[in-house]
């Protein structure tokens, strides 16, 4: 039903801008940086190919694709906008739906509030100038949805139950603490809300700019709070008669060394529709233009990606109140291998740097570090403050990681001294095993060899001792897959598929039934019902590519792209030449593999196979002859 309702024409469309280019409609790939459109969309087949990039397929695998989702939201995404409801396999999956759907309005409702109170309450207009003074333009503010926590326990809580919400939503919505004690009784300190009623639970987030945090639809599903003005006084200062510590909501302060202390930021904790491990602040704003970059910048704190997005660099994310998780790399890795790491220029963001990294690199990123060397300039929204747009080309300038990190490890160490030459290998060399390529870790080897006067070999060795972060392998079934093209088709193969999915009665100008040809090719030649030639083929290729009808028509889609403007018989002429070639290359590959099998003979002395092997050479050196 939906692909009946869907138009991948219309779909496509609302994502980017399509032209009419004949049958099919073009445009700029979405997944790739282009100047010139190499993006079909073919109405007739409900299908879509970039021929720049390779990505292709249908209505699911565009969406999928575009969103970064995988097949089960890209369903129920598609299955909104075609009208189709999903039924759902049990009446407790559509109860716990249900609940959250409830957890989405409140979060919804609490950024709805927060704006209000941020542009029309007294004390929001003070947010309101503090966050222009940072240098936010109103509608960046408006884009991110900004808002302010009112200096109240309950003015939240009343406006939700009001609303029709039960207090146990509200705290299981994060929004909200369920009150320890049932003689409550506001501080003296506190302003009470206007109409308060009595209530078991109180406002999480008081007297706080607050940035609602979104899931990749952007739709609300929590919030991190940063206080703002001067701290309410600690329970421990202000508790009076009839009240004790207990009464004092303990989210707002945190213990530190014995004193309390105000947390400069609060998030919302563990709900049903919030993880903090999976969630990025900014990407549903993001995402798009990361995967158009094949880049995303990670940067510490909610306003550096507001400013950075403000001074347009759009694909700018954060973390939500903790450091990158694996689950955060499994996201930002359908959109991009290339990670670039900005984090406040102090000893705190040095740590979260590394840590990025060594996380990075186990998943198979290409890692790069944005460093901010200027006075009085902390964090990328200091910067956009300062300096506005160049922030675009600054971030755009980031240092491979282990370039930044030899010049950290190296600075004021002497490395001719024994004690050097431990603290600088004892820094760079778990950076080091953390490189999945071992190309790149036998070059950076021979760096710290010339940097720590020390001998290759006892690195190496001292490297064998080190246990490296687990090395994303493709294999974890909720990790992204690794990207292919539509076949793995062999050298020369793809242009013979292309030619006879146009014209398969031209399988009778070539020898189809050889045994060089790849199963993907057998496969793709059974699809377009190659018959005559073909028999073998299609015994031997029953169970090869799931996909393969899907594949054989964007296969079909792009041929006719490729080989436009060619006639039936330079078609032909074509598709014996790359036959030819195909043959020529499978000899070639095989006279190769036989030439180490023969140099193997005569190391072991083993004549009669080294007889054997020569003769086979010969024998293949005479159908090269042949074939040229």
């Amino acid at each position: 039903k939906i692909k009946d309702r869907v138009d991948v024409v219309e779909l496509v469309g609302s994502y980017l801008k399509l032209t009419k280019a004949g049958v099919n409609y073009k445009g700029r790939c979405p997944f790739h940086n282009e100047k010139t459109p190499s993006f079909f969309v073919n109405p007739e087949r409900q299908i879509w190919h970039c021929f720049g990039c390779s990505k292709g397929g249908d209505v699911f695998g565009f969406v999928k694709d575009i969103e970064g989702v995988e097949f089960p939201e890209a369903l129920r995404i598609l299955a909104k906008r075609a009208g189709v409801d999903l039924e759902p396999a049990s009446p407790e999956y559509k109860q716990f739906q249900s609940e959250k759907t409830r957890l989405y309005e409140i979060s919804e409702l609490s950024a709805k509030f927060f704006e209000k109170q941020l542009w029309q309450s007294n004390t929001g207009k003070k947010v309101l100038g503090y966050l222009k003074g940072r240098g936010a333009s109103d509608d960046i503010i408006k884009k991110f949805r900004l808002g302010y926590a009112p200096e109240t326990w309950d003015a939240l809580v009343n406006f939700l139950v009001k609303s029709g919400y039960g207090e146990g939503e509200l705290v299981n919505s994060g929004v909200a603490i369920k009150r320890e004690t049932t003689n409550y009784k506001p501080p003296a300190y506190a302003e009470a809300s206007a109409g308060r009623q009595a209530t078991n639970c109180y406002d999480r987030f008081r007297n706080r700019l607050m940035f609602p945090v979104c899931d990749l639809a952007g739709q609300v599903v929590g919030f991190s709070g940063r206080i703002f003005d001067q701290p309410v006084p600690t329970p421990r200062q202000q508790a009076g008669a009839g009240t004790t510590t207990s009464d004092f909501p303990q989210v707002r302060v945190e213990p530190d060394k014995n004193q309390n202390v105000v947390a400069k930021y609060i998030n919302t904790p563990q709900t049903p529709i919030y993880d903090k491990s999976k969630i990025l602040y900014g990407l549903d704003k993001a995402r798009v233009d990361i995967r158009t970059k094949n880049r995303c910048l990670a940067v510490e704190g909610n306003m550096d990606v507001v400013m950075s997005h403000q001074a347009g660099v759009t694909n700018a994310i954060a973390t939500s109140g903790t450091a990158m998780t694996a689950g955060h790399l499994k996201i930002i890795k359908r959109y991009t291998d290339n990670l670039d790491l900005c984090f406040d220029d102090d000893g705190a963001g040095e740590i979260a740097t590394k840590r990025g990294v060594d996380l990075a690199l186990g998943y198979g990123f290409n890692v790069g570090v944005v460093s901010i060397n200027d006075p009085g300039v902390k964090d990328p929204a200091d910067y956009v403050k300062k300096y506005g747009s160049k922030w675009v080309e600054h971030s755009g300038s980031s240092r491979p990681f282990m370039e930044f990190f030899f010049q950290k490890a190296a600075a004021g160490i002497d490395a001719t001294t024994a004690l050097g030459k431990k603290i600088i290998t004892q820094k760079l060399l778990p950076m080091i095993k953390a490189i999945g390529s071992k190309v790149e870790q036998a070059h950076w080897i021979s760096e710290l060899a010339m940097e720590a006067k020390t001998g290759e070999d006892i690195l190496y060795a001292e490297l064998a001792n080190i246990s490296g972060p687990q090395v994303f392998d493709g294999q974890d079934e909720e990790a992204p897959r690794p990207s292919n093209g539509l076949f793995k088709f062999k050298k020369y193969e793809e242009g013979i598929a292309e030619i006879l999915s146009l014209k398969p009665e031209m399988a009778d100008a070539v020898d189809l039934n050889l045994e060089l040809w790849s199963n993907e090719l057998k496969a793709v030649l059974s699809s377009f019902n190659i018959h005559d030639k073909t028999v073998k083929i299609k015994n031997t290729a029953s169970n090869t590519a799931s996909n393969s009808k899907n594949n054989s028509e964007i296969l079909r889609f792009r041929a006719g792209e490729i080989w436009a403007g060619f006639d039936d018989e330079a078609l032909r002429l074509e598709l014996v030449n790359l036959v030819c070639k195909a043959k020529l290359w499978d000899v070639q590959d095989r006279l190769v593999a036989l030439s180490f099998d023969i140099k193997e003979a005569e190391k072991s002395g083993n004549k009669d196979r080294l007889n054997q092997l020569i003769i086979k050479f010969s024998e293949l050196s005479s159908q090269l002859s042949s074939i040229k």
